[in-house]
């Protein structure tokens, strides 16, 4: 049998969209797990930052407080700067890589890939894509 050229030109259209949905997944997946990473990394400064913080108040209002309790309090105060520029950096880091996995996930949306489930899937910008055909089965009941 004869393949048209049609039928070629199909086939290859259809190898290259798989080929680029596959590499955009994997692109959306590793920025999900380095989200992940970024996100747990705030949260661990973030309680480093809290201990601190409790640790200079309890510095700050002791009454008896020695010098080297002093200067103690003063690097305290300089780690708590430095834990709460570093939190703002993480959290700008993890907001850069949310973004560029959810403009992936919409690329692979917009090209007819169901939008995955699990860890890295079920975004909010996706909640209304989903959401529309129960809306629209339910107005034909």
């Amino acid at each position: 049998e004869s393949v048209s050229v049609e039928e070629v030109r199909l086939h290859e259209r259809l190898r290259a969209a798989q080929q680029k949905h596959a590499e955009l997944s994997a692109r959306a997946r590793i920025a999900a797990a380095s989200a992940e990473e970024e996100s747990q990394a705030v949260h661990a400064i973030r309680f480093q930052t809290t201990t601190a913080r409790e640790h200079l108040a309890s510095l700050s209002h002791d009454p008896v407080a020695s010098p080297d309790d002093k200067l103690a309090l003063a690097e305290e105060e300089e780690e708590v700067e430095m834990l709460r520029e570093r939190l703002q950096s993480a959290k700008a880091l993890c907001k850069a890589v949310s973004t560029e996995r959810d403009q992936l996930l919409r690329k692979l949306y917009t090209m007819g890939y169901p939008v995955p489930d699990g860890p890295w899937g079920g975004f909010e910008f996706m909640q209304p894509m989903r959401a529309a055909p129960a809306r629209r089965l339910k107005a034909e009941e």
